[in-house]
């Protein structure tokens, strides 16, 4: 509770805020700041204000986002019970690996060379330029194709998704510590049985 007294400064009468409690009584300059602050937030004014920003928040930013397109990388074309072809989109870096894997945690590398390194993938045309063959009686499989820009070895790579595999996770470009730039695709391929 605060009292008003007149009191002489400067030789010109002024008011005065006298507190009625004792300072013991009157607490701290935040408590006062806090107490003051709480009355002022909490007037029919600014209560208004509050409700109008949560309803322009809820109009305006509260929408769902659209999930962004997928980009194929590859395409997948069956052409056997067991055989499929991999095409490159454009765009996609220069050199590739093909990895397959199946939920018995059997991976095949699809291109392999004599050195082990990454083979040239040009877009639009088949990569190997064969067929790749997966076993019938494994069941689905996955798919890795692994561009990137410069040529890599297969084996670093081949442990690297035996560890993801292992812990039952699909395999992206964050799992593979290969150097330069690196994308991964993963497609699902069930052969036929007849």
């Amino acid at each position: 509770m605060v009292q008003r007294s007149l009191v002489r400064v400067e030789g010109r009468i002024a008011p005065r805020r006298v507190w009625a409690e004792s300072p013991a009584k009157r607490g701290s300059a935040r408590e006062f700041f806090c107490q003051s602050a709480s009355r002022a937030l909490n007037t029919p004014a600014m209560k208004a204000i509050k409700l109008g920003l949560v309803v322009l928040l809820g109009v305006t930013g509260c929408g769902k986002a659209e999930p962004a397109a997928h980009l194929q990388r590859v395409a997948l074309t069956q052409k056997t019970n067991n055989t499929f072809e991999l095409v490159p989109a454009a765009d996609q870096p220069p050199y590739c690996h093909v990895f397959t894997t199946t939920a018995t945690g059997v991976i095949w590398l699809q291109t392999p060379t004599q050195d082990q390194m990454s083979i040239d993938c040009p877009a639009g045309q088949t990569i190997t330029g064969a067929p790749l063959r997966v076993p019938k009686h494994e069941g689905k499989v996955k798919v890795y194709v692994i561009f990137s820009d410069r040529r890599l070895e297969a084996g670093p790579l081949q442990m690297q998704i035996q560890e993801a595999v292992q812990q039952y996770k699909t395999v992206t470009a964050v799992d593979l510590r290969a150097p330069g730039k690196v994308v991964v695709e993963m497609i699902e391929f069930t052969p036929v049985e007849k």
